[in-house]
């Protein structure tokens, strides 16, 4: 895979709401201005961060977000959490099974579905 980034699904198509902030490798440039791009292994992982209130539920207020392996999502809320943990059988309006992925519910009506756990900070 060429790029990494995040995935969302929410009301019709999924949309790519963001990419990492390196893609193949660290981008960096050299003394002669050239772009220079590290070798993966030797960069920690990638981190993207979202605020919720970008993200579009689905009509039932869901949102399902898909990660490349390794990417780290920090999700910045206003809201709070009400309650999160691992999903039972679900499906999404969308017609997304997230039986078994990792849900964020929020006073604001949104919850979050991923298969791999998000770190969530509230913002003032």
């Amino acid at each position: 895979m060429l790029g990494r980034g995040v995935m969302a699904s929410g009301e019709g198509n999924d949309l790519i709401i963001g990419s990492p902030i390196k893609t193949i490798g660290a981008k960096s440039v050299d003394s002669s201005g050239n772009s220079v791009v590290a070798d993966r292994d030797a960069v920690s992982a990638d981190v993207m961060q979202l605020a919720l209130a970008d993200l579009l539920p689905d009509s039932d207020g869901i949102v399902v977000l898909f990660a490349a392996e390794g990417v780290q999502i920090n999700l910045s809320t206003q809201s709070s959490l009400l309650n999160s943990g691992i999903s039972g059988a679900r499906v999404t309006a969308s017609g997304i099974d997230v039986t078994g992925h990792r849900f964020y519910q929020f006073d604001d009506g949104m919850t979050v579905y991923s298969a791999a756990e998000i770190s969530i900070s509230k913002s003032p």
